[in-house]
């Protein structure tokens, strides 16, 4: 999705002060602790003049670097960058009875769950077991991910929670529930590969086969994120900068801390090029 440009400039205070606002009214602090430091840190930072009105975005981006959060950035914005997505939706092949599967990242196309959907279903009677490789993929569409997760579950079940702000900027909890599918249910064995560079949404994808013990991971532990963050566009001294700042934090089964601490850990640790062969070995042993 685009985003609106603005058309004027804003001023150095106005950009810093503009992110400093947002971060309050949209990130979920989930401890009067967390907040005040915050506020503390980003006091001293807003007490240097000179730096807020040469250097803006530096200032605006010390702000938002004190959330800790790999969700929240500021970067140099250009209108093509929306549509850099990848052009290959996944790829597969059957390897000793097993379908293997290697998503790349959850685009924002419905084709990807609707497409994935039907090669399961259309090769159940030819495969043993199912190996879905989504090492590197930093996420995208949770919902299309859900889409196609749903056929590997017969039931809702809880598989976290989400933590943000309501309307009122107090903090709001709910559980996180994957929904089975209306009219396919695939309980052959599964594998899921996983790897550090996994994050936001596909780790979003990989925390139900987690918690409900729906697959076995094997790879090493996940990045940790997840925020359905906001975005907005600032424009200081005719350049635009994308401003993301997230709006929840999920937290994985019954952790008591969010998945930006915690990430995914994997089931059987393994982080050698024959992972693809040792996968499938484990899912038959």
């Amino acid at each position: 999705m685009d985003l609106t440009l603005p058309n004027k400039n804003k001023t150095s205070l106005e950009v810093v002060n503009s992110v400093y606002e947002s971060v309050l009214k949209y990130y979920p602090f989930l401890t009067k602790k967390e907040l005040k430091e915050f506020k503390t840190k980003a006091i001293t930072t807003l007490q240097d003049k000179t730096e807020i009105e040469n250097k803006p975005i530096r200032v605006a981006t010390t702000l938002i670097s004190l959330l800790n959060n790999s969700h929240a950035d500021i970067k140099l914005y250009h209108q093509q960058q929306s549509k850099n997505l990848p052009q290959k939706l996944f790829s597969h092949q059957v390897i000793k009875d097993a379908l293997y599967i290697k998503i790349p990242h959850w685009v924002s196309d419905p084709n990807i769950s609707n497409q994935l959907i039907d090669l399961v279903s259309n090769s159940l009677s030819k495969i043993n077991s199912i190996v879905i490789d989504v090492r590197d993929n930093d996420g995208g569409n949770s919902n299309y991910a859900h889409q196609f997760a749903s056929i590997f579950f017969n039931t809702d079940m809880i598989f976290g929670k989400i933590v943000s702000k309501n309307f009122q900027g107090q903090l709001s909890k709910k559980p996180y529930k994957i929904h089975p599918h209306l009219s396919i249910y695939v309980d052959k064995p599964l594998c899921i590969i996983i790897n550090g560079r996994c994050f936001s949404s596909n780790e979003l994808f990989i925390a139900p086969f987690k918690v409900l013990h729906r697959a076995l991971l094997v790879g090493t532990k996940t990045r940790g994120g997840s925020a359905n963050p906001i975005r907005f566009i600032l424009k200081s001294l005719d350049n635009y900068y994308r401003v993301r700042i997230p709006t929840w934090r999920f937290f994985l089964g019954n952790n008591t801390r969010p998945i930006e601490e915690t990430g995914i850990e994997p089931d059987l640790y393994y982080d050698k090029d024959d992972i693809i062969n040792f996968s499938i070995a484990s899912l038959t042993n």
